[in-house]
């Protein structure tokens, strides 16, 4: 009979698990290799496209349209390409390099890989820019256990391009006027006078030439109003910057948001936020130059377009047809083109669009008016000068004196006896009376310019509340006149000439308050 013990040892199980372990060992640790393994193949991955990226956003910077901005792309590249990938352990010099640098003048085909070139006669159209890595592997620390010694080759493209941005500019956008015809909105239109009168409000689509308002998130999301006064009124507007690319539209334009604008002419309406032209919590300097065909009162008690404040004058500029200047009016701004100022309108037999003139404006009468006797065509060194170019040369020249041919001194920009009121003397000014202003002579930002992002309302559908819309074109524009209600304007319009038409990736806010921004982005 067996002994006790014999039996004890013949019941013993606590060693069978050792013999299990013994034997599922090779595979643990083989998977335990395979895992280890793949997070170091991953962080080499991630190391390689990293340093891809990073040189695809350094070259993209460079191009700036000159003939060197090719090569200095790929320099810009290579350059960028310093960091060592701790990952691989290839054999290969720690430095990465790149395989390949290519080009693109277009955005889809930068997203599509198509037409590509590496041609450096073609920098000026280079836009995008492709960067190929080269490829590295990792030697595996564990995975031998199973057969494998090294990773796949591991490389790495990035394509990126140049977004650009305009901040601190008025939230203004226009309906390309040339849309659906043979034209191009460009420079042939400087000096003409847009007439905005159709503010886009409300839900309906827009048509060529209404203008409206843009979202740039300015605050005050319970009060609509209020955020769109600041945007156009305040010197620094709030909000966030305009890209360049699209943009979108914003419905709440109405007459007293342009009230916001007649600041610039040292005007103001109301007081207090909402109520007042000015929102409080920023500022509404008018411009050095406020040349317009209000007068007011030395003794006025307000700022705003009233009897106590700005008034229209007595004899106003009523041309009675393009070569019949009328009655020669009491004070006189900077006018609108004739063909917009008559009593019917007549601009659209020569733009093909009601609301563009043709920069035909009555010169004659507004220095008569305002510097009689003046040899102005001699000072300006032409004939036919902007509205623009004679608000810059006033600027230029203000407090400048000249004798008139009755032997009179007249000060260019000083104030003039423009008419009565219950027995008191109204004049008009060509300098602000609130404050000093702005002068953009003296590095100041020039406030009665600003750039306006042009559209093609029609091809977007554009109305009150569009998102994403494509700017075809950045006008740079003057403000030529305050909005008010007139006998033949209302104080919903808002007149302008074009300083410049430049296209999208070329802004030029002129002396406008404008800061560009441009950032490079990854595109895949």
């Amino acid at each position: 009979m067996p002994s006790a013990f014999l039996r004890s040892f013949a019941k013993d199980e606590s060693a069978v698990i050792a013999a299990t372990y013994a034997l599922l060992l090779v595979p643990i640790v083989g998977l335990a290799g395979v895992a280890y393994d793949f997070a170091q193949m991953a962080a080499l991955d991630t190391e390689v496209q990293n340093a891809a990226d990073h040189a695809a956003l350094a070259a993209v910077t460079q191009l700036d349209g000159t003939d060197m901005a090719m090569d200095n792309a790929t320099s810009a590249a290579s350059n960028l390409l310093t960091n060592l990938t701790m990952m691989a352990a290839d054999g290969k010099a720690a430095p990465l390099s790149i395989t390949s640098v290519v080009f693109y003048d277009s955005n889809n085909d930068a997203e599509n890989d198509t037409n590509s070139f590496t041609d450096t006669s073609k920098s000026a159209s280079a836009k995008y820019v492709k960067v190929t890595i080269e490829t590295r592997k990792a030697r595996f620390a564990l995975t031998p256990i199973v057969g494998v010694l090294w990773s796949p080759d591991l490389g790495a493209e990035a394509t990126a391009g140049m977004g650009s941005a305009i901040c601190r500019v008025p939230p203004v956008m226009m309906c390309n006027p040339a849309e659906g015809t043979d034209d191009e909105f460009n420079n042939n239109y400087v000096g003409d006078g847009i007439e905005l009168v159709s503010v886009g409000s409300g839900g309906g689509a827009w048509a060529p030439g209404n203008f409206g308002y843009l979202d740039v998130n300015a605050g005050d999301s319970g009060n609509p109003l209020i955020a769109l006064k600041k945007a156009l009124g305040w010197d620094s507007p709030p909000g966030d910057c305009l890209p360049e690319t699209g943009v979108s539209t914003k419905t709440g334009a109405d007459t007293p948001v342009t009230e916001a604008l007649n600041t610039r002419f040292d005007i103001f309406d109301g007081t207090g936020p909402g109520g007042g032209s000015c929102p409080t919590g920023g500022g509404c300097s008018p411009s050095i130059n406020t040349v317009k065909d209000l007068i007011r009162s030395s003794t006025a008690s307000k700022m705003n377009i009233g009897p106590n404040g700005w008034q229209v004058p007595g004899t106003e500029y009523r041309p009675v047809s393009l070569t019949n200047p009328g009655t020669t009016p009491t004070s006189m701004g900077h006018p609108r083109d004739i063909c917009h100022s008559l009593a019917t309108p007549n601009c659209a037999s020569y733009s093909g669009n009601a609301h563009i003139g043709n920069g035909n404006w009555d010169r004659a009468t507004y220095f008569q008016v305002n510097y009689p006797g003046f040899n102005w065509q001699s000072a300006l060194g032409t004939s036919t000068p902007t509205r623009y170019e004679v608000y810059r040369w006033e600027i230029a020249h203000r407090d400048d004196t000249y004798t008139n041919s009755s032997g009179a001194t007249v000060t260019i920009g000083g104030r003039r006896i423009a008419g009565t009121s219950g027995g008191k003397s109204l004049f008009d000014y060509n300098k602000p009376v609130s404050a000093a202003g702005i002068n953009p002579d003296d590095g100041g930002i020039d406030r009665r310019t600003f750039p306006v992002a042009v559209v093609n309302c029609t091809a977007n559908s554009v109305n009150g509340n569009s998102s994403g819309v494509p700017v075809v074109k950045w006008m740079n524009m003057f403000l030529v006149e305050p909005s008010a209600n007139r006998a033949r304007t209302s104080q919903q319009e808002v007149y302008v000439e074009v300083v410049s038409v430049n296209d999208v990736g070329n802004s030029d806010g002129g002396a406008a308050a404008v800061i560009r921004r441009d950032k490079p982005y990854l595109i895949r």
